[in-house]
Order: structure tokens, then C-alpha cells, then sequence
């Protein structure tokens, strides 16, 4: 060690990226914030059933469910809060309450996820909506120790409206902010 080292150790940078997806995920010492959520990813590519006359699905396709596009679905982990999502400037409000929430007024039919920045790498197709058809967030049924129950129930249906990167270490997209409506299901 040299004699600038005791004064000017080197100091390791928290990597954002570990720190995040263990709040999410859960480690050794960390408790779990995630719940289990089901992505569904729908491609611009129409289903089977869809009616070019009608301009629809048919709404009992065992395929597309109704959605009238193919889709991949994933279940994975994110945080989820209620009543908030900022559709008008994305990304300002996280602290867990609507922004009108102290004047009375909260937003039941939206919500605001959080997830690790591998669930969506290609955040531009939402940012230059080159999508046809909005993706899915379907939340599910846990019991009392916040584990998934199985066979999977899903108790409710958002379609993702934004996705927002939020950047930070030399730039690179530390975790993903998702503005959600619910839809009925």
C-alpha cells in the first residue's frame, strides 16, 4: 500500500443494478419487496382468429385469449403500487401515492411497477411506440407469506402504458419504471 492509499483509499461503487434486483428478488439479510407478476409480451402479428371484416378477435380464442395478437408470456418478480402513475410526466411521482392523493382524490384503475432492466432491454418500442397493441402485467394471487399460489390465480389485469428507463452509473438503465391502467378481467 502506498502512501496514498491511506489517505485516498479506493472506494468501490454500489452497483445499482445487484442493489435493486435484490430489493426485488430478495437476498441473505434483504427481505423481498417483489411480488410475482405475469408479462405478457404481444407481438405485432395477428392471431389465428383475428376477422380482417370485423376488424376483431373472436373473444374465446383459446390462443390469444382475446387480445387478437400473438404473445409470449413470463412470470417474473416487481414491485408494485397503486393509485400512482404519472401518465402526464412519467417517472416524478414514486413515493407510493397519486399525486392528488392529499387533496382527496386517488386513481384506483392505475398503478406504477418496478422491475429489473432485463425485462424489457428493448425499452424503445415503447418509447417510439412501434407497437401495435400494449403489453400486459397480470398480478398474482399470494397468500399469506407473499409466496405465489398455485395453480396461478391472477386477481388483476394492467396494460403498460410507459415504460421508463431511469439511468444512473455511467449511464447504463439501472431498473425499469412501468406506467399501468387496469383493465377489467
Amino acid at each position: 500500500m502506498s502512501y496514498m492509499d491511506e489517505f485516498f483509499p479506493v472506494l468501490s461503487n454500489i452497483d445499482g443494478r445487484n442493489e435493486f434486483e435484490r430489493l426485488i428478488y430478495g437476498d441473505v439479510g434483504v427481505v423481498r419487496i417483489g411480488r410475482p407478476v405475469i408479462l405478457r409480451r404481444l407481438s405485432n402479428c395477428h392471431c389465428a382468429c383475428w376477422d380482417g371484416v370485423t376488424g376483431g378477435p373472436i373473444s374465446y380464442c383459446s390462443y390469444c385469449k382475446g387480445e387478437g395478437y400473438e404473445f409470449t408470456e413470463e412470470t417474473d418478480m416487481m414491485f408494485v403500487t397503486d393509485g400512482v402513475t404519472p401518465m402526464y410526466k412519467a417517472g416524478v411521482f414514486g413515493g407510493g401515492q397519486y399525486p392528488l392523493d392529499r387533496w382527496g382524490q386517488s386513481d384506483a384503475s392505475k398503478a406504477t411497477a418496478f422491475c429489473s432492466y432485463r425485462l424489457f432491454l428493448d425499452y424503445e418500442r415503447y418509447t417510439f411506440k412501434t407497437q401495435k397493441r400494449y403489453d400486459k402485467l397480470l398480478l398474482l394471487k399470494v397468500d399469506g407469506e407473499g409466496e405465489q399460489v398455485f395453480p396461478q390465480i391472477v386477481t388483476e389485469q394492467f396494460k403498460i402504458i410507459n415504460v421508463v428507463p431511469r439511468f444512473g452509473e455511467m449511464g447504463k438503465v439501472e431498473f425499469v419504471e412501468l406506467n399501468m391502467e387496469k383493465e377489467d378481467l
